[in-house]
């Protein structure tokens, strides 16, 4: 994180999508079957990653389980 972190602040953040997908093309020349297009269509699919990991942690919580929303009423009002 020391070495990158001058380049992502320079390029403000784009740096980690380039990364991201180059990690995705080292899993597409890995995995028989997976194939990608270019370092282009990675990066894109590095982006769906994200955003799909980043939805995904809004359902758990810091113990690394699913939490569920809970409401409870109180004199007729409802606190979620």
């Amino acid at each position: 994180m020391i070495l990158t972190l001058p380049l992502t602040i320079l390029t403000l953040g784009l740096f980690i999508l380039v990364v991201n997908g180059i990690s995705l093309e080292i899993v597409a020349w890995l995995v028989p079957g997976f194939h990608l297009a270019g370092l282009l269509s990675a990066t894109l699919g590095a982006c769906v990653v994200g955003l799909t990991g980043w939805f995904a942690s809004a359902f758990v919580g810091g113990s690394g389980r699913i939490e569920r929303i809970r409401r409870v009423e109180v004199s007729g009002r409802q606190i979620e």
